[in-house]
């Protein structure tokens, strides 16, 4: 006869929580492993998880309700859907870089964009020129040039007329 065994909530909620990308850090399942055990599970296939013994568990177990005792964190709070962390707004920073022609600029922040690989790599130009650029004022923007087809901005007639 099988027995259908109720889910351990806080079992549950931790599996949650390590699994949760939020942290940003990994959470450990168990202790740190020491020599002998590292031994008994050379056999073992890499990356597999083999069950916490009954020390193991009270181990975690102790440090989990010391972290929900500190923090004031409570079963129910576990089970609740975890909101979305709010977005961090990042302030706009000065540029560190701009390219002297086109004016792109760069705040040194995140990766290196493609026209600063392209004015380093393909045109030659030198960090110091890019940083010199993003003191001075930006460029000022090009239009696109006008269309010799297209009538004149201002009512002159042509000469000759």
């Amino acid at each position: 006869m099988t027995r259908l065994l109720k889910p351990d909530p806080l079992r549950t909620a931790l599996a949650r929580c390590a699994a949760s990308s939020s942290f940003g850090f990994p959470i450990p399942m168990h202790e740190p492993a020491d020599d002998a055990r590292l031994d008994a599970n050379a056999d073992a296939e890499p990356g597999a998880e083999r069950p916490l013994n009954r020390r193991e568990r009270g181990v975690v177990l102790a440090r989990i309700q010391a972290l929900m005792e500190f923090w004031g964190i409570t079963v129910d709070d576990l089970l609740q859907d975890t909101p979305a962390p709010e977005p961090v707004l990042v302030p706009d920073l000065p540029p560190k870089y701009r390219h002297p022609t086109t004016g792109e600029s760069w705040d040194g922040q995140g990766p290196q964009p493609d026209w600063l690989r392209r004015a380093l790599l393909k045109e030659g130009m030198r960090v110091e020129e890019l940083r010199q650029a993003a003191l001075a004022p930006p460029p000022p923007l090009v239009e696109p040039a006008a269309d010799d087809a297209s009538p004149a901005a201002d009512d002159t007639p042509p000469p000759g007329h």
